[in-house]
């Protein structure tokens, strides 16, 4: 193992040079040279993990980081990150291939690191890092789904947590977080949108989220929670935007507003036309759907709340749609509408009469399907018990919920 590890150290020595390599025969802003040594790395990384050198696999995605690292602000990507994102991606799929999900995870972190650190450095071709990052990390997804079907609890072991897990500090959630630092303060050119680089940065994220929705079938997969939670997260990034505009142009305000939109699409794709629905994360989606619904409300973005109701009716319609054939539980289907109702409460507080009609009407439309059986009853079991919570008369913990958030927003 410690000829691999030299020859691993040795290589990126080599690699670091050439980033910086100068010469007449040289274009500016190239590493030419650099992708050999990389290409190499990877050859002995590979037969490497064929013997199960699983040590020297993690220490090569530490040396390729650095490769990365060193490399001018202004190189060429293709002559530098692109190569060092395969290798990893290779590197990860081994893993995967061999059974040993968890450590993919040491690729994955690598590939958000070079994403953060390419954004702090403001490299003019960082969509195209992200892009290519994130059509890779996409690839990865069904192993990692079937890679935690193998874990006896879900929670540990669980690969692609660098990519989706908000406790950690490079995933995809704080990457928007930081595309903020790319927003401009234009006060002498009225003419151009401020938010302009920051929406053309999220294209390749948001496409990344309908790609995952629209092709995996996640099941029970812990994943879709963490995605689920990422997207809220998102969400509160825009939100902070639209707390405190740069801007009072309606045009600019709006593109920002359809930027954000995209996102949505996630939970209709990822619940529609599946094979199996777990419940409790179709009632989680609906749930941070509502909070998003509410937020959205209150900065009078109603376009966002319009479509997060949508996304709840579509998330119970798949959901009845699976069981076909079967009866339907009443109190799951209602609990899945429920966050519906949430936002129509607050809808209601603020004389939002279109959308409390709308609400009504998709409401009437459950209650008059004759197919699943107590579904009125339930529906006014459901309204009683929410009418008890937000007037604090049970004793429940509604925490970081939907409805904690309308309570508060009642009160104000």
């Amino acid at each position: 193992m410690k000829r691999f590890l030299y020859t691993l150290r040795a290589l990126g020595i080599i690699a670091k040079h050439l980033n910086k390599l100068k010469s007449s025969r040289i274009p500016k802003n190239s590493a030419p040279l650099t992708y050999a040594p990389i290409a190499y790395l990877g050859f002995n990384v590979d037969a490497a993990q064929r013997k199960d050198f699983d040590d020297v696999a993690l220490q090569g995605c530490d040396i390729l980081f650095e490769v990365v690292e060193t490399a001018p602000n202004n190189i060429d990507i293709a002559d530098v990150h692109l190569g060092v994102i395969n290798e990893l991606e290779r590197i990860a799929i081994r893993f995967f291939d061999s059974g040993k999900g968890s450590l993919a995870n040491r690729p994955l972190e690598v590939m958000m690191k070079i994403m953060d650190l390419i954004n702090k450095q403001k490299h003019f071709r960082f969509k195209e890092i992200i892009q290519q990052t994130l059509e890779k990390i996409a690839q990865l997804m069904p192993s990692a789904i079937k890679h935690e079907q193998t874990l006896k609890f879900s929670i540990i072991g669980l690969s692609m947590t660098p990519v989706y897990d908000l406790t950690q500090k490079f995933s995809i959630g704080y990457l928007v977080a930081n595309l903020v630092d790319w927003t401009e303060e234009l006060e002498t050119r009225d003419w151009v949108n401020p938010y302009g680089k920051f929406i053309d940065l999220n294209e390749p994220i948001r496409r990344h989220f309908y790609k995952l929705g629209e092709k995996n079938d996640f099941g029970r997969s812990f994943l879709l929670w963490h995605i689920i939670k990422t997207i809220e997260h998102i969400y509160d990034v825009f939100f902070s935007l639209f707390n405190k505009p740069k801007t009072d142009d309606a045009r600019f305000l709006k593109e920002l507003e359809e930027c954000s939109l995209w996102y949505l699409s996630f939970f209709w794709l990822v619940f529609n036309k599946k094979t199996s629905i777990d419940f409790q994360y179709a009632e989680e989606a609906c749930d941070v759907l509502a909070k998003i619904g509410l937020k959205a409300i209150k900065l009078k973005y109603l376009n966002i709340t319009d479509s997060c109701v949508d996304n709840i009716s579509s998330i119970a319609d798949s959901y009845m749609e699976v069981q076909r054939g079967k009866e339907i539980d009443a109190f799951n289907l209602v609990d899945l509408l429920m966050p519906m109702l949430y936002i129509r409460i607050y809808a209601e507080r603020t004389e939002l009469r279109d959308l409390v009609e709308k609400i009504d009407k998709k409401i009437s439309a459950y209650e008059a399907n004759e197919s699943i059986r107590r579904i009125r009853e339930t529906f006014v079991i459901r309204k009683k018990q929410l009418e008890n919570e937000l007037e604090g008369r049970q004793n429940l913990s509604i925490g970081d919920s939907a409805i904690g958030l309308l309570q508060v927003f009642l009160k104000e």
